[in-house]
């Protein structure tokens, strides 16, 4: 059974690979950007896949030999989700499969858990779940934290149902052909206090769900929230589809927000004739694209452009865009569905300039400006990707290639820096001994200076040896730019 799992994760590692090459050979032929941006999405959900599958070998190898063990990371459960659901929004779309999101008690909520295992576990039970669906099929994402110390998440998926030999092979130890992860997050779900379940009809579909212990905090209320709260917004929702009705009511409630709700456009429109003041109208793009000038047309009767948003799904963003363009409709806004909560928040109220808002800029990346960075790297290629990543930060970066180079910068200038990126396997000194002869320097800096490990090494006993060496964060490589803002943002 092991040789069988193997030899179908090789097949898990060889297809994406095909992919990225193909894909690659195919965007440098093409001189259209649209097109472009659609193979780099491709070549961006393939890598997606390659390093998850590397991530599963290597937990697997863990658990075998019993050096799996569990971190404690505090993240934000909104960050957390939103992360997963954007390595699975390429796969879902080219299924045409909708993600429907049911949220509960997790609107600004920090936690402590095993972050990393907590998202692999998401992940891997989402993609399974958008695997079982044909072209059409619905998959509802449930995340509801029940008590401060109690995170529960279900998965069901509107498809054909599993057999029960089917369900056997997807628990099995090792699940050979289908080459899934489940038993592995069976297992850190487990290690976390839980157990994953899965129901399955034939004729209703699939449904996962699990359990686990975390601890948890409220953040607390931002200036655009007290903003929003203040100004007791409210929308004109139309939309054929009452989850997300109910859904966008929830969120407008966390900000003392109103939602008109409007199932048909004769309702909406029956609405907006009564002259009642709302914010703005929030229309479902598949509901207007088959007349949507005329519908727009009519809409604008009432309300200003700019106060006008189109929920859309990724794959028809820019089909919509490029309706609003050739109809001359260039004040109306776009928020790509499904959206979480505080993105929701963050994207109007930056569109209605409510005060605490970001920028766009701001939103794409964060402000590191007046802050020194040393990256330390043999890599060139690593070093160049790691500082374009970090450019539109506007942080002022510096290089070392190797951990020797990084100990006489820093000895030079102990208080120029305000983190260090550190990789760990380098010549001349590698990572973990630079890490340790900082820290055993004179200096304050030096016991407080943030440390991050950037390697490729993975295993958990890695990442235990970078903190036992005094680093104070990990990131694995390849690096996510997701992954390295927030940890940044943490420690600087």
């Amino acid at each position: 059974m092991k040789e069988e799992y193997f030899a179908s994760a090789m097949h898990g590692l060889r297809t994406p690979v095909n992919s990225i090459v193909g894909l690659t050979v195919l965007a440098r032929r093409c001189s259209d950007i649209n097109e472009i941006i659609a193979y780099l999405s491709k070549i961006e959900e393939a890598s997606y896949q390659l390093i998850n599958t590397v991530n599963d070998l290597s937990d697997m190898y863990q658990m075998e030999q019993e050096k799996m063990y569990l971190e404690s990371n505090d993240f934000d459960l909104e960050d957390l989700l939103d992360s997963v659901l954007d390595m699975v929004y390429v796969r879902a779309d080219s299924k045409d499969v909708r993600i429907i999101l049911n949220l509960k008690n997790v609107f600004r909520v920090k936690v402590t858990s095993d972050r990393f295992k907590l998202a692999k576990v998401m992940y891997n039970i989402l993609s399974n779940a958008i695997d079982f669906c044909e072209r059409g099929d619905k998959v509802t994402v449930g995340l509801e934290l029940k008590t401060p110390r109690e995170l529960s998440m279900t998965v069901s998926a509107d498809c054909k149902g599993l057999t029960a030999e089917k369900i056997e092979a997807v628990f099995g130890t090792f699940s050979g052909n289908e080459a899934t992860a489940l038993p592995m997050c069976r297992k850190i779900i487990s290690m976390m206090g839980g157990e994953l379940v899965i129901v399955s009809d034939i004729e209703k579909g699939v449904k996962f769900a699990f359990t686990v212990n975390v601890h948890s905090h409220k953040k607390h209320d931002t200036q655009l929230l007290k903003s929003f709260k203040a100004e007791k917004m409210r929308f004109l929702a139309i939309n054929n589809n009452r989850y997300v009705i109910d859904y966008l009511t929830q969120i407008m409630g966390e900000i003392d927000g109103t939602v008109i709700p409007a199932e048909t456009l004769a309702a909406g429109a029956k609405f907006l004739m009564t002259g009642e003041e709302c914010s703005g109208v929030i229309v479902s793009f598949d509901m207007i694209v088959n007349d949507f000038k005329l519908i727009i047309e009519n809409i604008l009767k009432y309300i200003d452009e700019k106060n006008l948003i189109i929920f859309v799904r990724n794959s028809r963003r820019a089909y919509a865009s490029s309706l609003c363009e050739r109809y001359g409709y260039f004040g109306v806004k776009f928020i790509t569905v499904p959206i979480l909560p505080s993105k929701f928040i963050e994207q109007i109220g930056t569109e209605f300039g409510l005060s605490g808002a970001k920028s766009f800029l701001q939103r794409l990346a964060p402000d590191f400006t007046g802050k020194k960075l040393l990256i330390v790297d043999d890599h060139d290629l690593s070093r160049e990707i790691t500082a374009g990543i970090l450019e539109s930060t506007h942080a002022d970066i510096s290089f070392a290639t190797n951990g020797r180079e990084a100990v006489e910068l820093f000895a030079m200038f102990p208080e120029k820096y305000n983190a260090i990126l550190m990789d760990v396997q380098m010549p001349v000194m590698d990572g973990l001994t630079a890490t340790r002869t900082i820290r055993a320097m004179d200096p304050p800096a030096a016991a407080t200076i943030p440390i991050i490990a950037m390697t490729a090494n993975i295993f958990d006993l890695d990442k235990k040896s970078c903190f036992d060496a005094g680093m104070s964060r990990y990131i694995s490589k390849p690096v996510s730019v997701r992954e390295l803002y927030r940890v940044l943002e943490e420690v600087l």
